[in-house]
């Protein structure tokens, strides 16, 4: 059963915990993307928080309809291996839902090599997520790719995700392609787009592609302190108008 939560507790709830992780003197695993993963991990011993707000809007001319809050804590368990916990919460996303927890996912990453020693760069990225109201799990598997030129980064992940344990078992292949530009160590400026093939909508129907593609900024004002946005926009039919996506980072 769904335990439903007020926004505003949730709001004081991180807001205290970036007060509390503002002292730390650790350094955070910064992103530039969005969507995109790129090629990197928690150093050994660092731990992080991170919080994900995502908005989205099916249609433009209306205000935005759904809601997803993850809360992921994150450790590095070497310089090359990490682990994180993700606590995600949904408003909205299915049938007008209220406010409530949603699922739990554990996710961990491997980097193959140190950064620009591989002509191009590879990282593993596994993923198990359990809906709170759903009898099956989610598998994801990503094979995270990247190329470092100067002040340039390009990022692709080929992703793999795989629904079992419900009424069918269902494999959804997605993509996520970014490229982002250093101006200064404090700003990254890019663009992304992302998407999948979706499982039909009822038997006996083709499956439509869902698409989105938008810019990327992301500012770090101290090491230990990183903010993240991306604005996509849809690019078919299935896909939802807009989505707003902004993360924060902290060392804790």
């Amino acid at each position: 059963m769904r335990r439903a939560f007020s926004s505003s507790s949730i709001a004081a709830a991180i807001a205290l915990t970036i007060v509390f992780a503002a002292a730390a003197p650790a350094r955070a695993d910064r992103r530039a993307f969005g969507y995109v993963y790129e090629y990197q991990t928690m150093p050994k011993g660092g731990l992080d928080l991170e919080i994900w707000n995502t908005q989205m809007r099916p249609d433009l001319s209306s205000s935005a309809s759904a809601f997803e809050l993850q809360l992921e804590t994150e450790y590095g368990i070497t310089d090359h291996w990490d682990i994180a916990l993700y606590q995600v919460f949904e408003q909205g996303i299915e049938t007008n839902a209220p406010f409530s927890y949603s699922a739990t996912k554990v996710e961990t990453r491997y980097r193959f090599a140190e950064r620009g020693d591989l002509p191009i760069d590879v990282l593993a990225y596994f993923e198990v997520a359990k809906p709170l109201s759903e009898d099956g799990v989610e598998l994801e598997w990503k094979a995270i790719l990247a190329r470092d030129i100067g002040p340039l980064t390009l990022a692709a992940n080929l992703i793999a995700e795989l629904e079992v344990g419900g009424a069918e078992t269902v494999f959804v292949p997605a993509w996520a392609v970014g490229l982002t530009f250093e101006p200064t160590p404090a700003w990254k400026l890019g663009a992304e787009t992302f998407g999948e093939l979706h499982e039909a909508a009822a038997a006996g129907e083709d499956r439509k592609i869902q698409a989105w593609v938008g810019p990327a900024i992301s500012w770090a004002p101290s090491p230990k302190l990183w903010i993240t946005g991306t604005a996509a926009f849809g690019l078919t039919s299935i896909s939802d108008d807009f989505l707003a996506r902004l993360i924060i980072g902290i060392s804790i």
